[in-house]
């Protein structure tokens, strides 16, 4: 699963994109990544948004939740944005995880949905320095 995680406003919000097969060791280390780049923000709380919408083949259930128990969640993770959710099993193990962890989760179509909704909920995002995932 090629993955990229980088940030769409630095120190507020993480950009994520996946595409192809999900391995469980890729998954291990997108959220390293994003770990990583929450540690290295001061900001209270980071939002994710992750486009889901080119992975062909989904991790099982069972396995993205054995993924997410040994990775845990970030203690500043903020709301986790979903986009182009497009299989039942990727929308089931988001649903599961969001239960799970007490995510903050909302599945939404477009990146223009997914600033629409962070807008409204957090006022304090610097929208001027936005950097466009590439």
């Amino acid at each position: 699963m090629p993955f990229q995680v980088s940030w769409y406003i630095e120190n507020e919000i993480i950009y994520m994109s996946s595409s192809g097969e999900v391995a469980a060791n890729d998954v291990r280390e997108a959220i390293l990544s994003t770990k990583r780049l929450m540690d290295s923000s001061s900001k209270p709380l980071v939002h994710v948004i992750v486009d889901v919408g080119h992975i062909v083949q989904p991790m099982s259930v069972k396995d993205m939740i054995g993924v997410l128990r040994e990775m845990g969640p970030h203690e500043r993770a903020g709301w986790h944005i979903m986009l182009q959710e497009q299989t039942r099993l990727v929308t089931m193990g988001t649903a599961i995880a969001t239960s799970l962890f007490k995510f903050r989760t909302r599945s939404l179509d477009t990146i223009e949905e997914a600033e629409a909704f962070l807008k409204e909920i957090d006022p304090t995002l610097s929208w001027e320095k936005l950097i466009s995932p590439s």
